[in-house]
């Protein structure tokens, strides 16, 4: 599904966008476009940038470790997720909670 749609519908009404790792520098060099595009939710584990100012309308969450019953209703009323969340050392726990989320059984280590 692409960010931006011909239709004439769809086009009144702002596409909603949830974008993980909001206070990461990715998301604050798209935020001043996207603010001004769509309507955002905006999920990271913390509510400030690296400099420490607040991002606004940044709701804490933490992808990896919350429980999925937290989660689902952020993905519910959206119609694109950008991701930019980041982890180190966390690639791992990333890929096994995509696979579960999908309905693959977990690896064997």
């Amino acid at each position: 599904m692409a960010l931006y749609e011909t239709d004439d519908a769809r086009a009144e009404r702002r596409r909603r966008v949830l974008l993980t790792g909001a206070t990461g520098y990715i998301a604050g060099q798209l935020l001043p476009a996207f603010r001004e595009r769509y309507d955002l939710r905006l999920i990271d584990v913390r509510e400030t940038d690296a400099s420490g100012n607040i991002v606004e309308g940044v709701e804490a969450f933490d992808l990896l470790s919350d429980e999925d019953s937290t989660l689902e209703p952020l993905f519910s009323d959206v119609d694109v997720v950008v991701h930019c969340l980041r982890r180190l050392g966390q690639r791992q726990k990333v890929l096994e909670h995509n696979q579960r989320q999908e309905g693959y059984p977990p690896r064997a280590h």
